[in-house]
């Protein structure tokens, strides 16, 4: 259609042949949408098995896109004849040509956020004289998404719908009551203040500004329940700024106002923000690897880690009586059991019944230790010999490994 406009000339292009194409456009546009309707309640199975959505799409969007085109003719023709005192738009748009764009607000139902959606609308795009019906409604349906674009969905864009689907959203999101209800319902779930902090006092602050701005544009401001509404935001203090805030109103008996608490609140965040330590510094520094290991260090539980002669002394305390000469110390500081041969050793060993690897009271499958020999790193202790063969003398070997096979003498 448009494409038909232009090749009459720009000569025979005027605002009636652009506003004339507009409205067969329209007519053809609700003649598609009544079959549509009817091919999808008589047809709905079959069409399921075609392309048609898809189709029903790219109608709707040549539609809309051919009748903005004719819109921006209509719009540009119209502007060349406006009156003397519509001429200072034009001067107003060029003094606003300079500002940052501001982007279309969205509204996707959420009662909380009608109030600031239809300021935010009213201002940018209803209260422009240059803007048509048409193209308000066009804008319109732009910025609502979810439940609140079902409610115009329908309607077709055309000039008489727009006051008709402006109506619609209002009717049904300027409701007060609704409005309160969910403000209300924002601020009685914010969380009390668990410690005194910048962070918690700033939640609370800026959930009781956001609560009263609220009330403020639906035209329920706090007024008459001031005293109530303090009282509230008070509640979620924690313990040491409710101290504070009680002394801060002690030498008066009159109720605090809202002004009041505000103050107080802003005073309050300042003061703990300059006070409150940089994260680095809440950190203790590490101790350096030379002082860990002298035998003032400290391990993971903030124990002083005991010297080489400590620990040495107490892997010697005496828990137990030796097998061998009965004194009270375990059998490998035994002098009798260091000085015998190490396969006597395992021979004295297995006759008590003893552990190969760590020599305690228990057999070598249940042992839970996951200590090696310190000189062949295989499994049993170091005073044992490798293998653990019986104790009769076997043939020794001249290679080194052999040898070591036969006993560790040095294990």
């Amino acid at each position: 259609m448009v494409e038909n406009l232009r090749k009459t000339g720009q000569a025979n292009i005027s605002a009636g042949a652009v506003q004339a194409r507009i409205f067969n456009l329209d007519k053809y546009w609700e003649k598609f949408e009544s079959q549509h309707e009817v091919l999808l309640n008589k047809f709905k199975d079959e069409l399921k098995k075609h392309d048609y959505a898809t189709f029903s799409s790219l109608v709707e969007e040549e539609y809309m896109s051919q009748r903005g085109m004719l819109m921006d003719f209509a719009t540009k023709l119209t502007g060349e004849t406006r009156n003397s005192s519509a001429s200072t738009q034009p001067q107003q748009s060029n003094g606003r040509a300079s500002l940052p764009r501001i982007q279309l607000p969205m509204f996707s139902g959420n009662y909380e956020d009608w109030p600031s959606f239809r300021d935010l609308f009213k201002s940018l795009i209803d209260q422009d004289a240059s803007i048509s019906e048409v193209e308000k409604l066009h804008y319109l349906k732009a910025s609502l998404k979810g439940e609140a674009s079902l409610l115009i969905k329908t309607l077709s864009i055309t000039a008489e719908n727009y006051k008709q689907a402006w109506n619609t959203l209002s009717g049904l999101y300027e409701n007060k009551r609704a409005l309160i209800r969910s403000c209300l319902t924002k601020f009685t779930s914010i969380p009390k203040a668990k410690a005194e902090s910048a962070n918690e006092l700033q939640r609370i602050f800026h959930g009781m500004i956001s609560t009263c701005s609220s009330l403020d544009a639906i035209g329920r401001p706090i007024g008459q329940h001031e005293d109530l509404y303090v009282f509230l935001v008070v509640e979620l203090f924690d313990n040491k700024t409710r101290r504070d805030w009680e002394a801060s109103i002690a030498e008066t008996t009159e109720p605090p106002t809202y002004t009041h608490l505000r103050n107080f609140l802003e005073r309050r965040i300042q003061t703990l923000e300059a006070i409150q330590q940089p994260k680095g510094e809440q950190k203790s520094p590490e101790p350096s690897p030379r002082w860990k290991n002298t035998h003032h260090a400290q391990n993971n539980n903030g124990k002083k880690k005991a010297s080489e002669p400590e620990q040495e002394q107490r892997r010697s305390a005496p828990t137990e009586t030796c097998i061998i000469c009965n004194q009270a110390h375990y059998i490998m500081f035994c002098p009798t059991y260091k000085d015998k041969p190490a396969r006597e050793r395992l021979s004295i060993i297995s006759q008590h019944n003893r552990c190969t690897n760590c020599l305690g009271k228990h057999k070598h499958h249940e042992c839970p230790s996951k200590k090696t020999c310190r000189t062949c790193s295989e499994g049993h202790h170091t005073t044992m010999p490798w293998p653990l063969q019986s104790q009769q003398p076997q043939p020794i070997a001249s290679s080194p490994s052999s040898a070591h096979q036969q006993e560790c003498p040095f294990c």
